[in-house]
């Protein structure tokens, strides 16, 4: 894990955001594979929040979500412009190619938090086994009585 100053961190904070990661999808039509390039827009906090600010959440189905969130990260990898121009025209695709391209914002932009859960348990793995082993070793005082 990289130990970050206090300048590299301001300098991530302002950078971070304004790139576009370079992905390769991978999908299967009709029994032919497929890959091509696409570009995701890694969001700001704040633009993650505001992905569904003025929604109804409780009508909206979790196949919305993921045409919004394909919408506002996926662009042309050659133009950089945003492929799609509205939430219908996500809907158009067939779901192989759609599925393709959430995976690949959901690995740039950890929606579902699974980055940072995985990141969580490896940091509490290593005191979960300190204190396991100082468990089980006994004490001086237990073996005299």
């Amino acid at each position: 894990m990289e130990k970050l100053s206090s300048a590299a961190l301001l300098g991530l904070l302002d950078n971070a955001v304004l790139e576009l990661v370079p992905k390769e999808i991978a999908f299967t039509i009709d029994g032919k594979d497929y890959t091509v390039n696409i570009a995701v827009k890694r969001l700001s906090f704040d633009e993650s929040v505001d992905l569904t600010r003025g929604q109804d959440l409780t009508s909206m189905l979790m196949a919305d979500l993921h045409k919004i969130r394909i919408l506002k990260t996926i662009y042309n990898a050659d133009t950089k412009e945003p492929l799609f121009v509205d939430i219908v025209a996500v809907g158009r695709p067939v779901s192989a190619i759609v599925d393709a391209m959430y995976k690949a914002s959901e690995d740039v932009n950890d929606f579902s938090g699974k980055q940072q859960i995985k990141h969580l348990k490896k940091m509490s793995s290593g005191a979960s086994l300190s204190v396991a082993e100082s468990v089980e070793a006994p004490s001086e005082k237990q073996n005299e009585t």
